[in-house]
């Protein structure tokens, strides 16, 4: 028998603790269930035959949902970077790049 213990090793990223990012987060969770909560509106409206009036507020409950998600989004992506520079430069890092994620969430914003 060896002697060979094993160890665990943790990896923790220092900002996922931050109140500003676990906010963030949150609002790019409540973004995509308005999405989603958004396509089952319109999806019930195309399917509703009977009464023109009802499916006009249909449709109108799944803009005003998209638009929450939308206002959701934006809040997230103009927050993130303010928060995430001034984070860096507490802690003396002034040379750093954002990564290809954050221009996708940009491209989704606008599509």
């Amino acid at each position: 028998m060896s002697n060979v213990q094993k160890t665990e090793t943790k990896f923790s990223c220092a900002l996922n603790n931050k109140v500003w990012v676990q906010l963030c987060g949150s609002f790019v969770i409540v973004a995509f269930s308005c999405t989603v909560i958004g396509i089952i509106l319109i999806i019930i409206g195309l399917r509703h035959k009977r009464r023109q009036e009802r499916k006009m507020k249909i449709y109108g409950a799944a803009g005003f949902v998209a638009f929450v998600g939308i206002l959701c989004l934006l809040i997230a992506l103009v927050f993130f970077p303010i928060m995430f520079i001034r984070e860096m430069h507490e802690r003396g890092k002034d040379k750093w790049f954002f990564g290809w994620s954050y221009g996708v969430a940009w491209g989704a914003f606008f599509s």
